[in-house]
């Protein structure tokens, strides 16, 4: 509509808006929030926004990798629960934790910034998000298996079952998990068909079947790299851009939560879009949208989207990658036996293989990075698109 820049400071729509303790006087714009590099690091408070909804999950400490600060279930920290938006800038505003660096410096994938955002969407627009997506997309878009979790719980009989896992293994696990009412980073749900409708628009540089929701101009800034990221891919506003995957340029989004695993991918020189959906969390959908682009390409069905060469590392060099990083939703662990690299995370160790200096690669997940200061010291591990400062 006109009414926003991405070069825009937040404090311009939303005044309120503080981070504690800033490393520059350099305004967050909402390129930064989109881009994922304001600085700040990996959900330092929206466990407040998610405490509710996981406190009423009868399973949930049953469930592995949840990893929920020991005070999760104390009076003292549901008193600090909120449901929106709002909520969030009230806790920023009192926080201590300590951001990464100045805007632009690093990127660390923030859930954060996605719900500030709809807060932005929803002071300029004056409606609900909810709402405002819905008049302005899913209706446009004939969505009609798109809404909140709880909207489409009810509304919708064959919604699927989810799973989780624990200490025994597999199981079902009916409660859903969400954010209250934020929904700029997730708690919608929907279905592979209205999904693959989403897609189309940035297929077709904003119009689908003579529907046009965006400009084609906008859809280039997000489908574009904006942010460089330590693992030689990018980030665009929304979506994560690989450049040259087998002589195409891949676009898309994964995510999860309790009970999901999600991947969206388009490679638009080939006019290629696919969706994946599963109900079981860190279920690999991904490899399901890439095997069905390799099948496009002429690829084996198994090739990666990314891969490495093997490289010599003494064990004597692994010794500064060890220690404990940590964030308020993880905490991976760095040790050294038998000659290996070896993380704990989730209750679990995994041996990593070398692939490049500071660079490894977690069977059958994806690579890391440890980060080094202007000193030449580790300082934090870029691990799944999140920068993890290690423990001081």
């Amino acid at each position: 509509a006109g009414n926003l820049s991405v070069n825009d400071p937040v404090v311009k729509f939303l005044p309120e808006f503080r981070v504690p303790r800033p490393k520059s006087e350099a305004p967050i714009t909402l390129h930064h929030l989109m881009s994922h590099c304001s600085g700040l690091p990996e959900e330092p408070l929206l466990v407040h926004a998610r405490g509710p909804s996981m406190r009423r999950d009868p399973d949930i400490k049953k469930i592995r990798g949840q990893q929920l600060p020991s005070a999760f279930f104390t009076p003292e920290y549901a008193a600090k629960d909120i449901t929106n938006y709002n909520g969030l800038l009230a806790l920023l505003a009192e926080a201590s934790f300590e951001m990464l660096g100045p805007p632009e410096n690093h990127h660390s994938y923030s859930d954060e910034s996605f719900a500030l955002l709809q807060g932005v969407v929803e002071r300029v627009s004056g409606k609900p998000m909810v709402s405002y997506l819905r008049e302005n997309i899913w209706q446009p878009l004939g969505m009609e298996h798109t809404g909140t979790q709880a909207e489409m719980v009810a509304k919708h009989e064959n919604t699927t079952s989810l799973f989780a896992r624990g200490d025994a293994g597999v199981f079902q696990s009916p409660a859903w998990h969400d954010i209250g009412e934020i929904v700029g980073n997730g708690g919608l749900a929907s279905n592979t068909g209205d999904l693959l409708r989403y897609i189309e628009v940035y297929r077709n540089l904003g119009t689908v079947k003579g529907v046009r929701v965006v400009s084609p101009e906008a859809v280039e800034m997000m489908t574009s790299p904006q942010m460089a990221t330590p693992l030689d891919a990018a980030f665009g506003y929304g979506f994560q851009v690989l450049k040259d995957y087998h002589g195409v340029d891949l676009i898309g989004h994964g995510g999860g939560n309790k009970g999901i695993a999600a991947d969206m991918a388009l490679v638009r020189e080939r006019g290629f879009t696919a969706v994946a959906l599963t109900n079981l969390a860190a279920a690999p959908a991904p490899r399901i949208t890439t095997g069905a682009l390799n099948a496009v390409l002429g690829l084996p069905f198994g090739t990666p989207r990314v891969e490495f060469s093997e490289y010599e590392m003494e064990a004597s060099e692994l010794a500064e990658y060890t220690g404990v990083f940590w964030t308020e939703r993880q905490a991976p662990q760095f040790s050294v036996a038998e000659g290996s690299l070896r993380m704990t995370r989730d209750e679990a160790t995994v041996t990593l293989r070398p692939v490049g200096r500071d660079r490894f690669l977690i069977p059958g997940t994806g690579p890391l990075r440890f980060l080094r200061d202007t000193n030449g010291e580790v300082w934090a591990v870029y691990l799944g698109s999140r920068t993890i400062p290690k423990k001081k």
